[in-house]
């Protein structure tokens, strides 16, 4: 009898991303022109993807899939963009927990201009942060939450890129003011930041439940964002949709869905990582170099 066992793993080594270069597998001479059919093939695969999920995504919007129960809120939300070096990012050898995110193309933050990142929602949890300043220690990282009390327990020791805001991140300018706790709404936190007109390279939010208002509003004021990793929050698949429409005509597209089954009933919230497409080339022509 024959055995074949199969392992799978969820990391990928330097070696093992060298091993699949086109030229390592016998393409020298055709590199350029067979990784670009490659890049073609994501592309049609993309497309497709999107026109399957808009048909899932209609039934969504009609409320279609309440009846169904709660807990298929987010089972018509698919990836339909590939990446092709994407790691559960974190400051550990083995990132497991409610912290890491599913990132794309991490090693490339180091070459990036400019490189900056905006973190919405911490409760003194800096992992991710903590795994970027590893990666990219010239990356300026800004860091936000205004639950925090610090007079109660203060920050850990932070590294000179982060910048960490005791503030809340809303929408409305107006309702600085009046907020619970100290808030600074999204337009004014560009400006005095100096960040209008700056591509946020990496965007995380996790605010159990205000990304549905301040998601689309960075959307609307930023100058442009690479990727998205945010944590949605609740089980109405009409208001879901509505956030990935917006997303999506922002160029944003899903690449990775988890679950979060460490809290939320296991069904009531669902980490997802986007992408927009021009990144998702710098990505794969820095993971299959010339």
């Amino acid at each position: 009898m024959t055995i074949l066992l199969v392992l799978a793993c969820t990391w990928q080594t330097d070696d093992t991303r060298t091993n699949l270069h086109p030229r390592k597998l016998g393409l020298a001479g055709r590199h350029t022109e067979q990784r670009d059919l490659w890049w073609s093939n994501i592309l049609s695969k993309h497309e497709a993807l999107k026109a399957a999920q808009a048909k899932v995504r209609r039934r969504a919007e009609s409320n279609e899939f309440r009846s169904y129960g709660m807990k298929t809120a987010y089972d018509f939300v698919e990836p339909v963009v590939s990446c092709t070096d994407e790691v559960r990012f974190g400051s550990q050898i083995f990132n497991v927990g409610d912290g890491p995110k599913w990132v794309c193309g991490p090693q490339i933050l180091k070459d990036t201009p400019e490189c900056l990142i905006y973190s919405v929602g911490s409760d003194w949890n800096f992992q991710f942060e903590d795994a970027i300043t590893k990666v990219a220690p010239k990356c300026e990282i800004h860091v936000f939450d205004g639950t925090m009390n610090l007079t109660t327990r203060p920050l850990p020791s932070l590294t000179p890129n982060l910048k960490f805001h005791n503030l809340n991140v809303i929408s409305e300018c107006e309702e600085e003011s009046a907020a619970k706790f100290s808030s600074k709404c999204v337009q004014n936190i560009l400006h005095d930041l100096g960040h209008d007109k700056r591509t946020i390279t990496w965007f995380k939010i996790d605010c159990e439940g205000c990304e549905y208002s301040v998601l689309p509003e960075m959307l609307k004021r930023a100058a442009s964002i690479d990727e998205v990793f945010v944590e949605v929050h609740g089980t109405d698949p009409a208001r879901i949709n509505k956030l990935l429409q917006q997303l999506d005509e922002s160029n944003l597209f899903v690449y990775h869905k988890e679950r979060n089954h460490w809290g939320c009933d296991g069904y009531k919230c669902l980490e997802l990582s986007l992408i927009t497409i021009q990144h998702a080339r710098k990505v794969y022509d820095a993971t299959f170099p010339g």
